[in-house]
């Protein structure tokens, strides 16, 4: 929908103008879809032409590629103190309060999430980032694993086949909340995680 009137937009740098568009893109394309959102839309949220738009991405899918990189920014800014973890369960312990936090936060970037599955099965660059930016996670949660292994203090366990099982359950509980906003996840949080230990 186009702007009732024209704004003359607010100049910035040209690194926190791609950030708002990032930011405005997170909202159209999580709740009305990839194909469905149009770089009119985007540029009529951000209150720009067009054109500026088009200064800072090539279209609507290097913006949407951008968006899946920015996802594994996020993840690896908020995996940044793991390593600083005094041993694996500690680790994991970090892990799991960071996922919570973010996908208790950031609804529109797990419906983003969907929005990236369902585009990566026609374009395979699409997929390739996709799975870079959900691997940060898997990795995380498998390399801590690992390490209890190797410590003697966790069981021999497929560390692959664990953390798959781990990020299937937090996607399913992102999707029931999807269905039922007020569902309140606290409880399953936390038996999921006395489940793991």
């Amino acid at each position: 929908m186009p702007n009732p009137s024209p704004v003359t937009p607010v100049r910035m740098p040209a690194r926190e103008r791609r950030r708002q568009l990032l930011t405005v893109a997170i909202g159209e394309f999580g709740t009305t879809g990839y194909h469905e959102t149009s770089m009119d839309d985007i540029a009529s949220r951000a209150g720009l032409s067009k054109g500026a738009i088009y200064w800072h991405f090539e279209g609507k899918r290097e913006l949407f590629l951008a968006l899946i990189d920015r996802f594994s920014e996020r993840a690896l800014e908020a995996l940044a103190a793991v390593p600083e973890a005094p041993d694996w369960r500690a680790a994991l312990a970090a892990i799991f309060a960071s996922v919570r936090e973010q996908l208790e936060s950031g609804m529109q970037m797990f419906r983003l999430g969907l929005e990236f599955v369902a585009q990566s099965a026609h374009d395979e660059e699409i997929r390739v980032r996709a799975e870079r930016a959900q691997g940060v996670w898997k990795a995380a949660v498998e390399k801590q694993i690992a390490r209890g292994v190797a410590a003697g203090t966790l069981r021999d366990v497929d560390a692959g086949a664990v953390g798959l099982l781990l990020d299937a359950a937090i996607d399913g509980l992102m999707l029931a909340r999807m269905m039922r906003p007020d569902l309140d996840l606290e409880p399953a949080w936390i038996a999921a995680e006395e489940i793991f230990w």
